[in-house]
């Protein structure tokens, strides 16, 4: 009997040492299960807000397009119009009232609009916040900054449009460019004294590679769609090779670099025999760029290069000839 009731005893402890031993291994498991699920709920709901951000921003730059194109279509209709006027007017010796369009009061307005807040908008882009950082700007410094940019770039946009509306007679038009590279020069003294001298010639660097910024963030996108997408550090060394070439390159005439323009005497200088001067140059550089280019890009990503050089060279053509066609400067060479 003694036997019997040890022996049940024995059982009894040996079940209950198992079932502590299953239920802290199972209390151990349920936590573990429990932290992993916490683990992957919360890696869910980041990659939730993550695909919700660019959700968002694709929205945004999804609306800018739209405007953009929106802005684009009718500044095209408009460009299309004065195109069509402004060459029948080259053919006719006197330009019939009314065929300009920049002269209706409303059109001019339009345009003069649009070409302040691209102003605007290249400003904000030129001085953004990693320029801010690196020059360490303050707030105030950064609205003087930009501010200064206007007023050295706003007398040029001024002057175009007159030009295009056809109001200026030649001596006008050489006063206003006259008082526009004026203005150019001022600013950019104005802007060498806010910044001193270390941060104005970083900042020079920075304005004067703008263009080359410009395009490699107009090539990011296109690299991509063609499956060789830029990593970071080759946009950098893109950039800064572009930007060195050109700067090594001389031009006769360098219709990339508005600081180089003579805005008193643009029929001269738009003239045919400078832009195709000026495209077959463009094409030198281009073979130069390329070169320099080949120890950046890969195998597979320099033909993908060079075609937008081409296209970016065509798009300049159309944009010269465009700017050409809109300035009715020959007409009035020939008033009195």
């Amino acid at each position: 009997m003694k036997k019997r009731i040890l022996c049940v005893f024995i059982l009894s402890a040996i079940a209950v040492v198992s079932f502590v031993h299953w239920y802290r291994t199972s209390a151990v498991q349920k936590a573990s299960d429990l932290a992993l699920l916490q683990e992957q709920v919360q890696q869910k709901q980041a990659a939730a807000e993550a695909e919700q951000d660019r959700a968002l921003a694709l929205e945004r730059e999804l609306n800018a397009a739209r405007h953009e194109a929106i802005r684009n279509q009718q500044q095209a209709a408009a460009l299309s119009k004065a195109l069509s006027t402004n060459n029948a007017t080259a053919t006719n010796a006197a330009e019939p009232p009314g065929n300009n369009l920049l002269k209706d009061p409303a059109m001019r307005e339009m345009m003069q609009k649009q070409q302040f807040q691209a102003l605007d908008r290249n400003i904000k882009q030129l001085v953004n916040a990693q320029l801010q950082k690196k020059l360490n700007l303050s707030a105030e410094q950064t609205e003087q900054l930009r501010d200064l940019l206007r007023r050295k770039q706003l007398p040029a946009v001024e002057l175009l449009m007159a030009l295009m509306s056809g109001q200026l007679d030649q001596e006008q038009a050489t006063a206003m460019g006259l008082r526009a590279k004026a203005e150019r020069t001022a600013a950019d003294a104005e802007i060498r004294n806010l910044l001193g001298k270390e941060s104005y010639d970083y900042f020079d660097r920075y304005e004067r590679s703008d263009p080359e910024r410009g395009r490699v963030r107009g090539f990011r996108s296109q690299f991509a769609d063609a499956g060789q997408p830029l990593s970071l550090e080759q946009e950098q060394q893109l950039i800064a090779a572009m930007y060195d070439e050109r700067q090594k390159f001389r031009f006769t005439i360098d219709y990339d670099d508005p600081s180089s323009f003579d805005y008193t005497h643009l029929d001269d200088y738009f003239s045919e025999e400078n832009m195709n001067r000026f495209f077959t140059e463009r094409e030198q550089l281009n073979e130069q760029t390329l070169a320099r280019v080949q120890t950046i890009l890969t195998p597979d990503q320099l033909p993908e290069f060079e075609r937008l050089l081409r296209e970016h060279l065509e798009r300049g053509k159309t944009t010269v000839r465009m700017t050409q066609a809109l300035f009715p400067i020959r007409k009035l060479n020939k008033l009195p």
